[in-house]
C-alpha cells in the first residue's frame, strides 16, 4: 500500500492493453483526383500506427467511402 501522499497505486496484472494517440493529419497530396477513384493519396502527419494484433488498422474516409490505408510509417500513410 502507498502512503497518503501517493496519487496513484499500481499493481501487476496479466491483462494486456495497447494505448495509442489520436492521429494528426498535417498534409494531404494530391488535393484532387479522378471521381472514379484509383488515385493514391499520401497523408502526412503524426501518430499513424498499424498493430494488427490489437485491431489498430489505418483507414481513410474520402467523402462517404472508407478505404484501408497502407501504413508506411508513423508519419505517413497511403490511401
Amino acid at each position: 500500500m502507498g502512503t497518503p501522499g501517493d496519487r496513484y497505486l499500481f499493481t501487476e496484472s496479466p491483462v494486456e492493453y495497447y494505448y495509442y494517440h489520436q492521429p494528426v493529419v498535417q498534409k494531404i497530396e494530391p488535393m484532387q483526383g479522378l471521381t472514379v477513384g484509383g488515385t493514391p493519396i499520401e497523408v502526412s502527419g503524426a501518430w499513424f500506427d498499424e498493430r494488427l494484433e490489437y485491431g489498430v488498422i489505418p483507414y481513410c474516409m474520402i467523402g462517404d467511402k472508407v478505404v484501408r490505408a497502407k501504413f508506411h510509417s508513423t508519419v505517413r500513410i497511403i490511401c
